[in-house]
């Protein structure tokens, strides 16, 4: 009888064990990444003067950066992108642009999570008097309309 609740004991143990293991591993995986903004990727815009708003999936560190460029490479917002210090979660980052001529502007990010110091990058389309191309889908997110690109990735891996 003891044996039986010795083995019960030690299955339960385990399972505990492994559930931590899998939670603190995730947990150190996790990356700080794109989840929205205001105005939204992919929105087309009327070229005045706007502050944008980048939401975050976890907490940032100060020195996370973003910034816009226009289609030349050029740095068009007013280089004060920065941590929203308003933001009691620290997961978003704020950017002033001035007027802007029609055209596609890139918005870049670097993320550095506060809760690991892994870096995460990417990018994303606005269009001024134009819906930018691939409006809408965020650069470092996996295009869903291309079954392909997950077939090669799938493949890759085994």
């Amino acid at each position: 009888m003891f044996s039986r609740l010795r083995g019960g004991r030690h299955l339960a143990a385990g399972i505990v064990g492994l559930a931590l293991l899998l939670a603190s591993s995730s947990q150190a995986s996790a990356h700080a990444r794109y989840a929205s903004s205001e105005p939204p990727a992919g929105a087309m815009l009327d070229g005045q003067p706007f502050v944008l708003k980048t939401y975050f999936t976890q907490e940032l560190m100060l020195k996370s950066t973003i910034r816009v460029m226009d289609s030349n490479g050029a740095q068009v917002d007013l280089a004060d992108g920065h941590v929203d210090a308003d933001d009691p979660d620290r997961k978003a980052m704020l950017v002033s642009l001035p007027a802007l001529p029609t055209g596609v502007y890139t918005v870049e990010w670097t993320t550095i999570s506060a809760d690991d110091g892994d870096t995460e990058s990417g990018t994303f389309a606005l269009g001024v008097g134009m819906v930018p191309p691939s409006a809408g889908q965020p650069a470092d997110a996996p295009s869903t309309d291309d079954d392909e690109s997950w077939t090669s990735v799938v493949v890759d891996v085994y």
